[in-house]
């Protein structure tokens, strides 16, 4: 397979200080500090009048070319789940849309290895998975699809094969929780 560049995002950084802890300092540990809130359950996407599920160890980071959110397990660059949808596709290109972002995970030397036609959470659709190697190691690619009306969505995730007990949880819950409408 053909070696395929991995994308990394800018990291994020979290300076603590180490600043002995006092009594104070236990009190207000309940609640949560102004300066740094908790970090959003969910992306809110206001122009697609839906939601995306922000499952715990994830974080949300700056999405890619073509990307509508992007989350990031927290300390592994190298598992991620996006999520992309569409202007109004209709239903007569609406394959036609599905085949070219297929083919293009093919030509950079990924390997279907299965398609399942059912469901993506709560919505009917078709879960496809890839497996490729980058830089010697193992990689799986999940992709859900569907389409809500005129909107196509595909929401996938990225980790190493190794991790997939890991990382796939965190996928099927972005799909179980998320509001796609």
């Amino acid at each position: 397979m053909r070696r395929i560049p991995l994308v990394v995002a800018a990291g994020l950084c979290l300076l603590v200080s180490p600043a002995p802890a006092t009594a104070a300092d236990a009190a207000d540990a309940s609640e949560p500090s102004p300066t740094q809130p908790e970090p959003p359950d969910e992306v809110s996407l206001t122009a697609q009048d839906a939601s995306v599920f922000v499952p715990a160890g994830w974080v949300q980071v700056p999405p890619q070319a073509g990307a509508t959110v992007v989350l990031r397990a927290a300390g592994d660059v190298d598992a991620q789940i996006e999520v992309r949808t569409s202007d109004s596709v209709g239903p007569p290109r609406q394959p036609n849309y599905f085949s070219t972002f297929h083919s293009n995970i093919k030509q950079a030397g990924f390997e279907q290895t299965s398609r399942k036609e059912g469901s993506c959470g709560p919505h009917d659709g078709t879960e496809v998975t890839y497996r490729g190697l980058i830089e010697g190691r193992s990689f799986q690619l999940v992709i859900c699809q569907w389409t809500v009306s005129q909107r196509v969505w595909l929401v996938s995730a990225f980790y190493p094969r190794a991790a997939k007990q890991f990382y796939y949880p965190g996928f099927q819950s972005v799909l179980a929780e998320s509001r796609f409408d």
